[in-house]
């Protein structure tokens, strides 16, 4: 998902990459979150009651930034935390990056 994203033209903090041994996790996500423009979330039956993944929706939210989940055999309706938020289920990840491409060429017109 990061490559395709990446190929997409967006940046982005990968915990497994971007996270230094010793690093407080906290800090890191929530520096993270408030740099970026937009948050995937990625809901799988081992993230989907993870405390961090509460903490990063947490975050997003304060930050009121935009946030996609994306799901991976999991059912949107077992995820009160999300409920009210488009997700688009991992078959479907293409129909992100297209809409990710749009958004990013829609910020770099505003720049110019």
């Amino acid at each position: 998902m990061a490559e395709k994203v990446a190929e997409a033209g967006a940046d982005y903090w990968l915990d497994v990459r971007d996270l230094p041994g010793g690093g407080d996790i906290r800090q890191e996500i929530t520096q993270g979150v408030h740099e970026c423009q937009e948050v995937i979330i990625l809901f799988s039956p081992n993230s989907i009651n993870s405390h961090w993944v509460s903490f990063e929706i947490g975050a997003a939210s304060a930050k009121r930034k935009y946030l996609t989940p994306i799901l991976n055999n999991v059912d949107y309706n077992s995820i009160p935390l999300i409920q009210g938020i488009k997700a688009i289920d991992l078959n479907d990840f293409g129909q992100y990056l297209t809409e990710l491409r749009k958004r990013i060429k829609k910020r770099g017109q505003r720049q110019k």
